[in-house]
């Protein structure tokens, strides 16, 4: 395949580049540059500016099975959009191009800002929405969409238009919400926000956008496509997300704004889902997790950071005044569930009633995450420490199987640990595995790690590709946790600050 490039020295073109480097090799790759720079051998570089008819000349005899034009002004500032002169040169660059190149294919990169802002409630944005485009900047990418589409005709090639969200990441240096937000953060200066905070607002991690790019590269669609997540987050929400993940010392100022109404910008993204398969690889909070470089860390609750041991044995000695039984002592009883004994295993060891065994167990599963018996556990030793060694180079997620989630966060508040977590997940009825990867993608988890004190969280590690640490001073004892086979074995909780080396 002949590849041509433009706009490679701009927030969207460096990172398509440098994955067609990575992964593409047996591609015919011509990058036009404004200035020459070091690149692989094989690929070429067409130095000079798009205005350029005369290099036009040069590649007559090329004939591009597809050509990708990224190249374009974006406005940093709103004193930029108000230059006539450089809105105007989006639809002029494009004329040329596309009048003067030969392709096959064009795939041109716009923007989901031509479609303005819907006068009417609208909860999602389709490809066949009217544009109504506000910004001089939208009004010369919608000209210059409707100029590929004219000049495809006249000269027979196949246009594929994407319209992007705005996009994310390191290295984006247009003066936007998270860009802005994300310096404020790490200065700890005050996050500004114009009105209120509660617009809502679509974006797009820019790995998950250029991933959209290389599928219509190489599957090839007629037809406008919205690249976005599909989903919105209000300003307000966006700003704390930012502020916690950098653990910022920063503040939300809210600037009034006069005659401001709350607007909703969310595209719609099926079509890129059907026609490229597109699976967003990032959620908005790991893509900011990227942009702070820190990696999630999974660890589990009971048994792991906290002792329910006391917890546990009051619950069987109150059960056997209902069931009238005798109480397996408080050692013994312990030295059973570590061992691995199912608690329906242990009160076969009592003089229970068989008939009264099922209803043992089901008020037992009641009783068990009742106030009055969870103000009896308590941090293990260690715990605090490794919760703060942990989340200087973490983001550190809880998830439990716990069903009563306001209980559980009660919990947490009554031990003083809350500040620690960047995400608390409370399974309920479905498994850890099933809530990890509903809340997460999978670069968000895949070869991370997982700190646990059974079976049930080496399981989970495994069958999600992460790597594990089991603690044996836990719910499970060390004989039965080196059977589960986990990466790593901690004595005492304590010791798995070494493993982590934090």
């Amino acid at each position: 395949m002949k590849l041509l490039v433009t706009g490679t020295n701009g927030f969207v073109g460096k990172i398509l580049v440098s994955k067609l480097l990575g992964q593409y090799k047996d591609i015919d790759l011509f990058l036009w540059v404004r200035k020459q720079s070091n690149v692989p051998a094989g690929v070429k570089q067409i130095v000079g500016d798009l205005y350029d008819e005369k290099l036009y000349k040069s590649l007559s005899d090329e004939k591009f099975d597809v050509v990708v034009h990224c190249a374009g002004f974006v406005p940093k500032c709103r004193e930029d959009d108000n230059l006539k002169s450089n809105i105007e040169g989006n639809l002029h660059m494009t004329s040329i191009l596309l009048r003067n190149i030969n392709a096959k294919k064009v795939v041109f990169i716009s923007t989901c800002e031509v479609y303005g802002l819907p006068t009417e409630e609208i909860s999602i944005i389709t490809e066949g929405y009217l544009p109504k485009p506000i910004s001089n900047y939208a009004k010369s990418k919608l000209l210059a969409e409707e100029e590929c589409e004219r000049i495809s005709k006249l000269r027979n090639f196949d246009l594929c238009i994407l319209r992007l969200t705005t996009l994310y990441g390191n290295g984006d240096g247009i003066n936007r919400a998270i860009p802005n937000f994300v310096s404020s953060a790490l200065e700890g200066r005050e996050i500004n926000i114009f009105g209120n905070g509660e617009d809502i607002r679509d974006y797009l991690y820019i790995e998950d956008a250029v991933d959209v790019i290389v599928s219509a590269i190489f599957n090839f669609r007629v037809g406008m496509f919205n690249v976005s997540s599909g989903q919105g987050i209000a300003i307000k929400k966006l700003a704390e997300t930012v502020i916690k993940v950098f653990k910022s010392s920063s503040y939300i100022k809210f600037l009034e704004l006069e005659n401001k109404n709350n607007s909703s910008l969310v595209f719609d993204n099926k079509k890129i889902k059907k026609c490229f398969g597109f699976k967003q690889k990032y959620s908005l909070l790991g893509g900011i997790q990227k942009m702070a470089g820190k990696p999630n860390i999974y660890i589990d609750f009971d048994g792991t950071l906290v002792d329910v041991s006391d917890r546990w044995y009051q619950l069987h000695l109150d059960l056997s005044k209902i069931y009238n039984f005798k109480p397996i002592n408080k050692e013994q009883y312990l030295l059973l569930k570590r061992s691995g004994e199912s608690e329906s295993t242990i009160i076969l060891k009592t003089n229970i009633p068989k008939n009264s065994i099922n209803d043992y167990l089901e008020e037992r599963t009641k009783r068990i995450e009742l106030k009055k018996y969870l103000k009896q556990d308590t941090l293990k030793y260690g715990s605090l420490d490794l919760l703060k060694k942990m989340s200087e180079k973490f983001n550190i997620v809880l998830v439990t199987k716990r069903k009563d989630k306001k209980a559980c966060l009660d919990e947490i508040k009554r031990l003083e640990i809350e500040e620690y977590f960047f995400k608390i997940l409370i399974s309920g009825s479905f498994s850890k595995e099933q809530i990890i990867i509903d809340e997460y993608r999978e670069d968000e988890y895949k070869g991370f790690w997982m700190v646990g004190d059974t079976n049930d969280d080496c399981d989970v590690a495994r069958k999600l590709e992460m790597k594990s640490i089991l603690v044996c001073d836990g719910v499970r004892d060390k004989i039965f946790l080196e059977k589960c086979n986990p990466d790593f074995l901690a004595d005492k909780l304590i010791n798995v600050k070494k493993i982590l080396n934090v």
